[in-house]
């Protein structure tokens, strides 16, 4: 594994709600210059993960640490400028434009108390990077499903300062078609490659083993095997996980998995 620097880290998490375990006993973490995917079946605890981490679930034990300060001492204004998050379900229902909608993600950036300066992206760069631009000015609320993601993808992006450390991102492919979820992808490996730790949900087994650096399995609350791309991206494993029998392909350039009938 990486020696790189531990930007967003969970120590023995643990998730109680009720009577319900959501997370047992979790550690995790995410180094910059990493990709980080998690995987698993649903309900096996990835959201709930995801959301305590970025400080938004409370843990009934253990700690999860931003740059190595505890998340819950951070202030908000702290944690949006050090850590960008896109959870899996975004509300908004106003008839905002498009490039409205985008502007939104600078507002910690320029509102915090610890960074005045803009956005290293552009509202213009952050169009273009997930194929917006045509769409500026368009209600938000009469666009498809995928376009809204890629709407909230452009978003994100403009949150991201020099101070930022992390990304997280929660199923970002949602909705989206098959040539802009290679277009997502690739701008996350190469926010990856610039120093920043990006931890994502993913479903696509192919995908996760083209993108990732490392890669996380969870089932019914507990981490499986985690680990290098190819060291926990095998046929036997994954199958055990998703309770199916997965193959991967011996003749594609990249992995492709798939469920043997």
């Amino acid at each position: 594994m990486s020696h790189a620097a531990i930007y967003l880290e969970a120590k023995k998490l643990t998730v109680v709600e009720q009577t319900n375990t959501l997370l047992k006993d979790v550690s995790f973490a995410a180094r910059a210059g990493e990709l980080h995917v998690i995987l698993g079946p649903n309900g096996a605890g990835k959201s709930t993960l995801i959301r305590a981490m970025a400080g938004l679930q409370s843990a009934s034990a253990g700690t999860v640490l931003c740059a190595g300060c505890p998340i819950g001492k951070l202030s908000v204004s702290e944690r949006a400028v050090q850590l960008a998050v896109l959870l899996q379900q975004q509300w908004l229902d106003f008839p905002f434009s498009v490039q409205e909608v985008v502007t939104m993600g600078g507002y910690p950036v320029s509102h915090s108390i610890l960074d005045t300066e803009a956005s290293v992206n552009t509202l213009d760069h952050a169009l273009e990077t997930f194929d917006l631009l045509a769409l500026r000015d368009q209600d938000y609320t009469r666009l498809s499903g995928g376009e809204q993601q890629r709407v909230h993808l452009a978003r994100l992006l403009m949150q991201v300062s020099s101070q930022t450390r992390a990304l997280v991102l929660d199923e970002p492919l949602k909705a989206i078609d098959l040539s802009h979820q290679y277009v997502v992808m690739k701008q996350l490996k190469r926010m990856a490659s610039q120093g920043l730790a990006v931890v994502v949900i993913l479903h696509d087994l192919s995908l996760a083993a083209r993108f990732a650096d490392c890669v996380t399995l969870l089932k019914q609350g507990s981490v499986i095997r985690t680990g290098t791309t190819q060291s926990v991206m095998q046929s036997p494993l994954l199958s055990d996980v998703f309770d199916a029998k997965i193959r991967k392909s011996k003749d594609a350039e990249a992995p492709l998995f798939y469920v043997a009938g």
